[in-house]
């Protein structure tokens, strides 16, 4: 999706930004209690973003890195806040887990799994300001915080070059991966 994106903004010479699609989400959680907005990775595990909410017209704050994790570690830490609330396109997912667990149904936001293109939008700069760039354009890459199945899987040694994990976060110094 984003290389056709990349591809329009090119031809046409159009600006192009991106936008967490979490925090999207994010933006329909109630005011006030931290929401966990999580997407399903495979293999057990979620992306988890951390957000609170302080008034309607503000974006939501983000309390700390997006991290992945397995499923049961972001059920055991979100039952530890007892006035968070889950919400993401992970949610369905992992509905019956969570249900399983104990969690209130009214901590789990299941309607709020999809992010809304108008709560996207409003996480970018204005676009009266955006100007065509072509490096920017070019640079814009989703945020990796692993390799994928193929990268990680011993039987297909890395091709010689530049590393395929190139683009994948990793932890400053100090930080924790």
């Amino acid at each position: 999706g984003l290389a056709t994106l990349k591809g329009l903004a090119y031809a046409r010479r159009l600006p192009l930004v991106g936008a967490s699609s979490l925090a999207a989400c994010a933006l329909e959680g109630p005011i006030g209690p931290t929401l966990y907005a999580v997407a399903s990775v495979k293999r057990n595990e979620l992306y988890l973003a951390k957000f609170r909410r302080v008034s309607p017209s503000a974006p939501p704050s983000e309390l700390g890195e997006t991290i992945s994790l397995t499923v049961d570690a972001c059920l055991s830490e979100f039952q530890k806040d007892a006035d968070a609330c889950i919400l993401g396109p992970a949610v369905p997912v992992i509905l019956e887990r969570l249900r399983a667990a104990g969690v209130a149904a009214e901590r789990i936001l299941l309607d709020i799994a999809v992010p809304r293109a108008a709560n996207l939008a409003r996480l970018l700069p204005p676009l009266g300001g955006l100007t065509y760039e072509q490096e920017k354009v070019f640079a814009l890459e989703p945020a990796y915080l692993r390799g994928s199945a193929a990268e990680e899987n011993p039987q297909f040694p890395p091709i010689a070059g530049e590393s395929p994990r190139a683009r994948i976060k990793e932890a400053e110094e100090g930080e924790k991966p």
